[in-house]
């Protein structure tokens, strides 16, 4: 679906990289969890890989449908 979308390489790479770049924001303000805890840089990673996958799917669906 994303590579028949009209969501160019260079606008898949900037959505990619300001996606990236909010994690990293809010994973370094807050480095702790509710309990205190340091949180597990593994969980992170898979919940930002496993979001980012709709993050780049609604970006190209938004392409297509709403510019």
């Amino acid at each position: 679906m994303v590579l028949a979308s009209e969501l160019s390489g260079t606008a898949l790479a900037l959505v990619i990289a300001g996606y990236v770049a909010l994690v990293l924001l809010l994973y370094a303000i807050t480095p702790r969890d509710v309990n205190g805890r340091r949180r597990a840089n593994g969980c992170i990673l898979g919940l930002a890989l496993f979001f980012g996958l709709f993050v780049v799917a609604f970006a190209a669906w938004a392409a297509d449908n709403i510019f």
